[in-house]
C-alpha cells in the first residue's frame, strides 16, 4: 500500500462566486432532496425574429408538461402556449407556428391501455398572429388545427403555411367519389390575403423556401378500376398562392414520395413507383415551369429523368427511396441517390428451426462482424449521391462504392465537389483512433474524379468557392493548401513558432489541431486557431501569418470566432450598423481569472479585440437578429440557471428576459472556488471546490472526490438538481452540506492510474489542511474513465472512506480485445492511442496493462465499494463490473452492485435514475453523515422480491 503522497498546502485560491447570501436567510431555506426533480425546469429552443422584436423559447420541466413562450423583447410583454414546442417565425415576424403536445397524462393512459401507435393522442397545430405595426400578439387570434402531421412554411418574404392533418372530413372539390377514408388534410393559410384553402387526401406538401409556390401530392380511388385490388392514383399539384393558379404536374397509379421544390418554386421533383410488391422500384420525375422543357407554358406532366432504364445509370443500379432529394441554391441541380438494386426475397418455405444462423469473421475483413451488424440496417439503406443537370437534361453519378461520401460547396452550386473514400483504411479502425481517409475532387458536370490527397487524418474540405483544399500533417505540425486548379501543395503556417496543436496533449498518438474558424470572402484567407488566438493566413502562402486578435496568449485569453448567420459559408461582418462593417464578433475566455465573454475585432486592421461584455459567467447559444443588431444569449455560472438575456450591439444594454426556475431562491444551493495545489513533481494543478452555501469554516463538512479528465474549463457550468445518469449532482450534495471537490489530473503515457493518484490525492490532502474539511469522511464517486480511476485509486490507498465506480473497466487485458457493443468497434483503439492511454499493444505493453488494472490488486481493497454495470451498455462491457464484483466477493470485500436492466452506459430511463440517485447518496450518507443503513445495503434484495421492495 502507498504512503499517502506529501503536499505542499495550497499556495492561493481564487474564489469565483456570487456575493454570499445572509446567514438568516440561508438557514430558513429548504435542502434540495429527491422529490424536487419534477419540478426543476430547462429551456432551450431559443429563436428570435428577423425584425428583432420577439424571441420564442421553451421551458420544459425534466418530467411532465412544459411550455412554449412568445415574448416581446421591447416591451416584455409575453404569453405561453401549453406543450407547446418546435416553434418558428413567419419570415415577416407576422405568425408563429408550432406544435402543441398531447397531455403526458393522456399519452400515459394510452400506453396502458396498450394502444397501437396510430391510436396514440396526436399532437396539434398551432398559430398565433402578430401585430406588426402595434407589436403586439392578436391573442383572440390563436389558430389550432387537430391531428398534426407536419407543416410547411416559406423561409422568405411570404405570410404562409401549410399544415397537414389527419382530420379528413371535408370534401375538396373535385368529387365526392375521389375521397378517400382517413384521407389527411391540408389547410393552406395566406396571412396577407387571409385566404384559406383546404384539400384532402394529401399525402405530402412543402413550400417553397422563397417563393409564394406550394407543391402536394394526393392520393384518389380510382374509380374506374373494376378489379378486386385497384391500386390508388397518385396526383402531383403545383399551386402559386398569389395568382390563386393550381397546376397538376402529374397523375399516375401508385405512390408518390420525397416531394421537393427549388427556392424559386420553378422546380418540382418526386420519386414515384407503381409496384405493387414488397421491393418497390423508383423513378425520380423533375418539373419545370419553363417554356424550354414544357412548350406550354409548364401545364405538362412531370417527367421521369432517372430510373434503372436510363443509360447512366450503373449497372444493376437504381434510384434509392432512402435517400434525401433536394435542390441546389438557383435551382439549376437536382441531387438525388441511388443504390444497388434491392433483392426480391423469394418466398420463405424453410421453417426457423432448420435454418442455420451463423457469423462467419474473417481476419482479412475490413471491418468486424460486430460492426457490420450494427451498420447493417443504414448500411441496406446507404445510397450514392448522384445530380440532374437540367440545363443538359441529364443526370450525372457522382458517388460510388469506392468513393462513397461527396461534399459539396456553395450550396450544391458549385462546379466541383470533395469526394471521399476510408475504404482502404477501415482495417486501422481497430487501433487508430484518427481514421486515415483519401480525397479526390470530383466534376459535377462529367463525374470524373481526380485524386488529391492520400492516407490524410485532418482534412478540412474545400474552401467556400473551391479554390483550395485544406489539410494539417500531423507529421510536423503544419497547415497545408492544395490548389484545385493546380495541384500545387503549398505550407502556409511554415514561418510560426506557435503551436496550432493541443498544447496539453496527453493521450498517445498525435495531438490535434484546434481548427479553423472559417474563410472569408472569395477564399482570400483562412482563419486557423492556436490555443489562444486567430491567425488570418492566406492559403496561396505567399503572405505572413497575422494574427488578428495579438493578445491571447500575453493574457491567457482563448479567442473563438462567433458564427452569427448560419447560412454564411464565409466569414464575414453581420452587424446591420455600417459603422461595424468589417468587424465580427468573438468570443473571449481567460484561463487565469476565468472571465468570460464577448469580444469585436476586425478583420481588415491590426488592433487588440475590443472588450464588450466581461463576467464571471459563461455565455451559449448566442443569436443575432436577421436585420436588427439585437442580440440573445443564455448566461449562466454555478449558481446562476441558463435564463436568456438581450443584448444591444455593445453589449452595454442587457436584460434578463426569463426565470425559468424562480423556485431556486427557496433552496441552499452551494458556492464555487478554484483551488491551486502543487503535485509531486512541482507542478502546479488546478481543480474546483464546489462549497455548502454559506459554509461555516469552524464546521466540518465530509467531501466527496468526483473527477474525469479535466474539469475547470467548466468552472462557470450550472448544474439542475435532476436525478442523475451516473454521477452525483453537484448542488444537490452541496445543500445537503457536502463539500464536492473536482480535481483537473494530467497523465503520463502508461501509467493513467499514477496519473490520476497523483493529481487527485495531492489535491484531496491540500484541502484537508482547511479546517472545514472532514478529511476522516471523505469519498470518492467517478464513472466510465472516472469510474476505472476509483476502482484504481481504492487499489493503491485506504485513505477513502467511501467509493463509487460507475461502469468501471477492472481488467485491461480483458478489456482491450472487447466490443463497444453501441458501435461494434474493438477496444484496441482505445488503449494504444485513446483515453486509456497505454501505448501499446497487449503483447508489447503486458506489464502496463498488468499495473493498471484494479482486478490484479483487488486484495488490496478495504475501501467499501458500490458499483454500476448496466446489461445493456454498449461503451463498457458489462462484465467488467462483473470481474470486479466478484474478486471483491470472494475475497470477502465489502461491495454492492447496481445492474439496471435494458439501460444504458449512462442511465436513459427515469425510474432508474431516480433510484441510482437515492441509492447513491444513500450509500454515501451511510459512510460519510453516519446515517442509517438501508435495507437494501443491510440484507440485499433477492430476485424473488425485485420489483416488489426498493430496499430503501
Amino acid at each position: 500500500m502507498k504512503n499517502i503522497l506529501p503536499v505542499i498546502i495550497i499556495i492561493f485560491s481564487l474564489t469565483i462566486t456570487a456575493q454570499s447570501q445572509d446567514s438568516n436567510y440561508t438557514e430558513n431555506k429548504k435542502v434540495l432532496d429527491h422529490s424536487v426533480y419534477d419540478s426543476w425546469n430547462t429551456l432551450g429552443k431559443v429563436k428570435i425574429s428577423d425584425d428583432g422584436n420577439w424571441t420564442i423559447f421553451e421551458v420544459n420541466p425534466l418530467k411532465g408538461d412544459g411550455k412554449l413562450f412568445i415574448k416581446n423583447l421591447k416591451s416584455g410583454d409575453e404569453i405561453f402556449v401549453d406543450r407547446g414546442y418546435d416553434a418558428v417565425f413567419s419570415p415577416n415576424s407576422d405568425f408563429v407556428a408550432f406544435k402543441i403536445k398531447a397531455e403526458i397524462e393522456s399519452i400515459r393512459k394510452a400506453k396502458l391501455n396498450k394502444k397501437k401507435p396510430d391510436e396514440m393522442p396526436k399532437d396539434t397545430a398551432g398559430i398565433i398572429l402578430i401585430d406588426v405595426l402595434k407589436e403586439k400578439v392578436i391573442t383572440d387570434s390563436i389558430i389550432k388545427i387537430a391531428g398534426l402531421k407536419s407543416f410547411t412554411i416559406p423561409e422568405e418574404k411570404y405570410s404562409l403555411i401549410g399544415v397537414i392533418s389527419d382530420q379528413g372530413d371535408e370534401k375538396d372539390s373535385i368529387k365526392k367519389s375521389s375521397f378517400i377514408k382517413d384521407g389527411n388534410l391540408l389547410t393552406i393559410l395566406d396571412f396577407n390575403g387571409k385566404k384559406t384553402q383546404k384539400l384532402n387526401n394529401i399525402t405530402e406538401a412543402v413550400f417553397s423556401k422563397k417563393s409564394n409556390v406550394i407543391t402536394y401530392s394526393k392520393v384518389l380511388k380510382d374509380t374506374s378500376d373494376k378489379s378486386k385490388n385497384p391500386q390508388n392514383v397518385s396526383e402531383v399539384y403545383v399551386y402559386n398562392t398569389d395568382k390563386d393558379k393550381l397546376q397538376k404536374v402529374f397523375s399516375g397509379k401508385g405512390k408518390v414520395k420525397k416531394l421537393t421544390i427549388d427556392n424559386s418554386g420553378k422546380n418540382v421533383a418526386f420519386l414515384y413507383s407503381k409496384d405493387t410488391t414488397e421491393i418497390k422500384r423508383q423513378g425520380l420525375y423533375y418539373w419545370n415551369d419553363l417554356p424550354v422543357m414544357n412548350p406550354t407554358g409548364g401545364t405538362e406532366s412531370a417527367k421521369l429523368i432517372a430510373d434503372t432504364s436510363m443509360v447512366n445509370m450503373p449497372q444493376d443500379w437504381e434510384v434509392s427511396e432512402n435517400s434525401k432529394i433536394y435542390f441546389s441554391e438557383n435551382g439549376t441541380k437536382l441531387f438525388f441517390g441511388t443504390a444497388p438494386k434491392l433483392i426480391q426475397l423469394p418466398k420463405d418455405t424453410i421453417p426457423e428451426d432448420e435454418k442455420f444462423k451463423v457469423d462467419i469473421w474473417n481476419w482479412q475483413d475490413a471491418t468486424l462482424q460486430t460492426q457490420q451488424n450494427k451498420e447493417l440496417d443504414s448500411e441496406k439503406k446507404k445510397s450514392y449521391l448522384a445530380v440532374y443537370l437540367s440545363s443538359k437534361n441529364n443526370f450525372i453519378q457522382l458517388a460510388d462504392e469506392n468513393v462513397d461520401e461527396i461534399r459539396l460547396i456553395q450550396k450544391g452550386d458549385g462546379e466541383i465537389a470533395l469526394g471521399i473514400s476510408e475504404k482502404p483504411y477501415l482495417k486501422f479502425i481497430t487501433w487508430i483512433q484518427n481514421q486515415f481517409k483519401d480525397y479526390y475532387l470530383v466534376d459535377i458536370n462529367t463525374g470524373e474524379k481526380r485524386l488529391a490527397l492520400t492516407k490524410k487524418q485532418n482534412v478540412f474540405g474545400l474552401s467556400p468557392e473551391g479554390k483550395y483544399l485544406l489539410y494539417y500533417e500531423p507529421d510536423d505540425s503544419m497547415y497545408y493548401s492544395y490548389e484545385t486548379s493546380t495541384g500545387t501543395i503549398s505550407n502556409i503556417t511554415y514561418s510560426l513558432t506557435e503551436k496550432l496543436f493541443d498544447e496539453l496533449n496527453d493521450v498517445p498518438s498525435y495531438p490535434q489541431p484546434y481548427g479553423i474558424a472559417g474563410w472569408t470572402k472569395n477564399d482570400e484567407d483562412v482563419l486557423i486557431y492556436d490555443r489562444f488566438d486567430i491567425w488570418k493566413i492566406n492559403p496561396s502562402g505567399n503572405t505572413l501569418p497575422e494574427n488578428i486578435t495579438l493578445n491571447g496568449r500575453e493574457s491567457k485569453t482563448e479567442y473563438r470566432y462567433i458564427k452569427l448567420d448560419k447560412e454564411k459559408e464565409f466569414i464575414s461582418s453581420n452587424f446591420v450598423s455600417h459603422d461595424l462593417n468589417n468587424k465580427i464578433l468573438i468570443y473571449g475566455k481567460n484561463l487565469d481569472n476565468f472571465k468570460e465573454g464577448f469580444y469585436r475585432i476586425s478583420l481588415n486592421t491590426n488592433s487588440a479585440p475590443e472588450e464588450l461584455l466581461l463576467s464571471d459567467n459563461s455565455y451559449i447559444n448566442v443569436l443575432k437578429a436577421k436585420d436588427k443588431d439585437i442580440f440573445l444569449y443564455q448566461r449562466m455560472s454555478y449558481r446562476e440557471f441558463y435564463d436568456l438575456w438581450k443584448s444591444n450591439v455593445n453589449f452595454t444594454l442587457t436584460e434578463k428576459i426569463s426565470d425559468a426556475n424562480p423556485q431556486m431562491q427557496n433552496y441552499k444551493w452551494g458556492d464555487m472556488e478554484i483551488v491551486n495545489w502543487t503535485l509531486p513533481d512541482g507542478r502546479t494543478q488546478k481543480g474546483i471546490l464546489y462549497k455548502p452555501e454559506n459554509l461555516n469554516e469552524s464546521k466540518k463538512y465530509p467531501m466527496i472526490v468526483y473527477f474525469y479528465e479535466k474539469y475547470t474549463d467548466r468552472v462557470h457550468t450550472h448544474y439542475i438538481p435532476n436525478p442523475s445518469r451516473s454521477v452525483i449532482n453537484f448542488p444537490l450534495y452541496n445543500s445537503n452540506d457536502y463539500l464536492v471537490f473536482i480535481p483537473d489530473i494530467d497523465y503520463k503515457i502508461g501509467y493513467p492510474g499514477q496519473g490520476c493518484y497523483d493529481a487527485v490525492m495531492s489535491g484531496t490532502m491540500a484541502l484537508c489542511e482547511r479546517q472545514y474539511v472532514d478529511k476522516d469522511r471523505i469519498g470518492i464517486q467517478g464513472q466510465s474513465w472516472g469510474g476505472y480511476q476509483v476502482a484504481y485509486l481504492v487499489t493503491q490507498t485506504n485513505f477513502f472512506k467511501a467509493a463509487m465506480s460507475g461502469a468501471p473497466v477492472s481488467n485491461m487485458t480483458s478489456a482491450y480485445g472487447g466490443i463497444r457493443w453501441e458501435s461494434g468497434l474493438t477496444r484496441i483503439f482505445q488503449y494504444e492511442q485513446g483515453q486509456s492511454r497505454i501505448g501499446g499493444t497487449l503483447w508489447d505493453s503486458f506489464d502496463l496493462y498488468y499495473k493498471n488494472s484494479p482486478l490484479f490488486f483487488t486484495d488490496k481493497i478495504t475501501t467499501p465499494i458500490l458499483i454500476m454495470a448496466n446489461d445493456n451498455d454498449g461503451a463498457v462491457p458489462w462484465y467488467q463490473g462483473i470481474e470486479f464484483f466478484n474478486a471483491l466477493r470472494r475475497l470477502d470485500k465489502t461491495a454492492y452492485m447496481l445492474t439496471y436492466n435494458g439501460d444504458e452506459h449512462n442511465l436513459t430511463k427515469w425510474p432508474n435514475r431516480v433510484d441510482l440517485s437515492i441509492r447513491m447518496k444513500q450509500f454515501f450518507d451511510f459512510y460519510l453523515k453516519d446515517a442509517s443503513m438501508p435495507d437494501w445495503m443491510k440484507d440485499g434484495i433477492p430476485a424473488i422480491k425485485k420489483g416488489l421492495i426498493n430496499g430503501y
